[in-house]
This record gives structure tokens, sequence and C-alpha cells, in this order.
């Protein structure tokens, strides 16, 4: 998890409960300006004191809100501020990573390209694995980071990345995968799967009733 991108999601869901519990009086802006007004200066602030004037803004406690996404390793849960903003999030769907065909394919013509699911980097000519995400053909097989990529069934792979080999196989092909982990050659056999979707779609609740449509409004206009 990138703190970066985490940290502007918690952000984005402190702002939408500063403004719950404030019926939209006030936003993370008037939490920074305050902040920046008492503690500008070489010392700064501590968390404890920012989460007490995050208290002070919203005029609640927001001891739990705390907890659940900043002290918590858990996935977040945008549920609620999507509530208080009158949105509604819908997930991609759900794609085979298997092979198999949906509704009205049989197969004969898909020109899918097998996909394995791990992130990687040129580094000084070698194509190094960068990350494995869960639930992918490169995890379930074992792939680390760090490994080197070097061959699918004996086919060397360009430095320049893996999408051109990949093209050739299709989901659900098993491939041989040499590499190279602390300066020993392995070969891991992979089952090639489907990319997922993987955009999400963020659209207005046409079911809010009028005090979230107004939040929504006020967030959207919001200049502050």
């Amino acid at each position: 998890m990138s703190y970066y991108s985490k940290g502007a999601a918690v952000g984005f869901l402190l702002d939408a409960e500063l403004r719950r519990h404030s019926a939209g009086r006030r936003s993370l802006d008037d939490l920074l300006r305050r902040a920046y007004q008492r503690y500008a200066g070489a010392r700064g602030y501590t968390a404890a004191e920012f989460r007490q004037l995050a208290a002070e803004v919203a005029g609640a406690p927001l001891d739990e809100f705390f907890a659940r996404t900043v002290d918590s390793p858990g996935s977040l849960d945008y549920e609620p501020a999507l509530q208080t903003l009158g949105l509604r999030l819908s997930a991609p769907a759900q794609g085979n990573r298997d092979g198999e065909q949906g509704d009205g394919g049989d197969g004969g013509d898909d020109e899918t390209p097998g996909w394995l699911g791990a992130r990687t980097a040129t580094e000084h000519g070698r194509l190094v694995v960068t990350e494995v995400p869960r639930d992918t053909p490169a995890h379930e097989a074992g792939v680390n980071v760090g490994d080197e990529l070097l061959a699918t069934d004996d086919y060397r792979l360009p430095a320049a990345g893996l999408d051109q080999q990949l093209g050739y196989y299709r989901p659900g092909d098993r491939v041989s995968l040499l590499i190279a982990r602390r300066g020993v050659l392995r070969r891991i056999p992979v089952t090639l799967g489907r990319a997922p979707e993987t955009s999400w779609t963020l659209t207005v609740d046409s079911g809010a009733d009028r005090r979230r449509a107004a939040a929504r409004s006020r967030w959207l206009e919001d200049e502050s």
C-alpha cells in the first residue's frame, strides 16, 4: 500500500466526515486553515493535536474514524462518504482470469492476450518484478518481487517488457517462466489468466434525498 495514494483517499474520507458532522458547514479546507493558523512555525503539530483539531472542526469525536482509516491496515470503506455526498461507486465487471469464455463466446476467435499480473520495471537492462498483487497468476505461481524475468517457454523476454511476448499466449495457457532469484535460475509453471476490468464508475445517486443532494452540490462547488 502506497501511503501517498492512501493518504489522498483518507483526505477525501476525512473531508466527507467533516461535512457530515457539520451539516456541510465545514470541510477539510477549514481543518487545514485552522491547523496553519494554530501550529504554523518550526514546531508543527503532533498526530494527537491534529486529531483533536479535526474533532474540534467537526464538532464531534473522530476517534473511531481515525482508528478505522489510519490506525488499521484494513481496506478503506468509502460507503459512508459516498452516502454523505449522494454518490454511488460501481465496481468493474468481473472478467474471467482462467480462460473461460463469457456468454456467446466459444473461444475459437479469442485474441485476448495472456495475463501474468506482475508489475515490472527495466533496471540496468534487466526486466525485474516490482509488485505481485494478490489473486493474480503471478502470485498464485509464486513469483516474487525482485525476480528477474528471463524467458517464457525458452523464448527470451525483451527487457522492454512483457506485453509483446504475452501477446502470443491466451488466457488459460500454461507456460514455463524462467527467472533469476538471488542469482539462482528457476523455472516456475504459470497458468496465464485474463486481465480483469479495472475501471470503477462514480455516478450521482438519483435516489439521494435533498440533504445529500445539497451536500454534493456544496462539495462540487466549494472553492474556499
